[in-house]
């Protein structure tokens, strides 16, 4: 891809953001339904995608890491390489981001805010993405 797209939540129609929080950025759903939020650009990476985020409080560090507590923004050497498609069933939904973690797709956690994890346990909402220039 390698231009800033919007990343948008299907069931929430929310945007991707950011929320800094213990020295780093969490990547996470506007609290806003119809909120873009932030770009993001897609960097092709073997059979997968490293992600950039287009904005961040600490600099060089704009791309996405999936530790398994969350996806926070990290610098290029620690990005975490994603797949990204579609679920079978469901491709009307948009895109799934599948982590490299657990090799699960991402989901948002709904404790009061909508943080970006990997779905390490079946019973989580599953992400599904639009993408809008």
């Amino acid at each position: 891809m390698d231009k800033p797209v919007y990343l948008i939540d299907h069931r929430t129609n929310s945007g991707v953001g950011i929320e800094a929080y213990s020295n780093w950025d969490y990547v996470r759903l506007a609290d806003v339904s119809g909120k873009l939020a932030d770009r993001v650009i897609f960097h092709r990476q073997g059979n997968g995608f490293i992600i950039e985020h287009t904005t961040g409080h600490w600099d060089g560090y704009r791309y996405w890491h999936s530790d398994g507590t969350g996806v926070k923004l990290n610098d290029r050497a620690h990005a975490s390489v994603f797949r990204v498609g579609y679920e079978r069933g469901h491709e009307k939904e948009g895109l799934v981001i599948v982590g490299p973690k657990f090799g699960a797709p991402l989901n948002s956690q709904h404790d009061g805010k909508s943080w970006l994890k990997e779905q390490s346990s079946p019973g989580h909402y599953v992400a599904h993405f639009h993408v809008k220039s």
